[in-house]
């Protein structure tokens, strides 16, 4: 896994109670200015977390630079076993909302 990013502009406050590993990850994907790769990250987190969500790993080469390390990051994480169970059901909380807010659901309240 690469070394730590700073996170500029997000509420770091409300991802400071995530692994270190995941905060960039978690701010990318709630990033409202590149809609479609953020979109694109939460599916792909969400497909790393659970069994019932796929993605397909070759368009991680279709995403901006920075979108496409974080992605990188996050599988090494996923992968290595970086992650608890209980990580894993928190950050799926976290992004639920932002992969229903383009189905027509409430914006998710405090991500981003």
């Amino acid at each position: 896994m690469s070394e730590p990013r700073q996170i500029y502009g997000s509420n770091t406050a409300s991802l400071s109670d995530f692994p270190e590993g995941v905060q960039l990850l978690l701010h990318l994907a709630s990033k409202k200015s590149n809609v479609e790769a953020s979109q694109f990250l939460v599916h792909f987190v969400a497909s790393l977390l659970h069994d019932d969500f796929v993605c397909n790993l070759a368009s991680i080469e279709l995403l901006p630079a920075e979108y496409r390390e974080t992605a990188r990051d996050a599988f090494d994480l996923a992968i290595s076993g970086g992650l608890t169970a209980a990580e894993k059901a928190k950050i799926l909380a976290y992004i639920m909302p932002l992969m229903l807010e383009p189905m027509g659901f409430p914006p998710a309240q405090g991500n981003g």
